[in-house]
C-alpha cells in the first residue's frame, strides 16, 4: 500500500479551499437571484431560500430594457 505524503494531503485541502472559495460568489449570486429583496439583504443572510420565488426573473424579463437587448 502506498503511503500519502503530508506535502499531498496539504495541497489537496488547500485546493479545495480555494475551490470553494472561487465557486462561492456563483452559489451566492444564483441563491439570491431566488430570494425576495428583503430576504436577500438580511442580517444574518439566508444561505438557503426558504421560499425561493421567480420573481426577479419576471421583472427582468417583463422589463422595457430587457426589449432593448433582445
Amino acid at each position: 500500500m502506498k503511503s500519502i505524503s503530508i506535502f499531498k494531503i496539504v495541497s489537496m485541502i488547500i485546493l479545495l479551499g480555494l475551490t470553494i472559495f472561487f465557486i462561492f460568489p456563483f452559489y451566492w449570486i444564483a441563491s439570491g437571484s431566488f430570494k425576495l429583496q428583503d430576504v436577500a439583504i438580511t442580517i444574518p443572510p439566508e444561505w438557503w431560500p426558504s421560499t425561493p420565488t421567480l420573481e426577479n426573473y419576471e421583472k427582468l424579463f417583463t422589463s422595457k430594457y430587457i426589449k432593448m437587448v433582445l
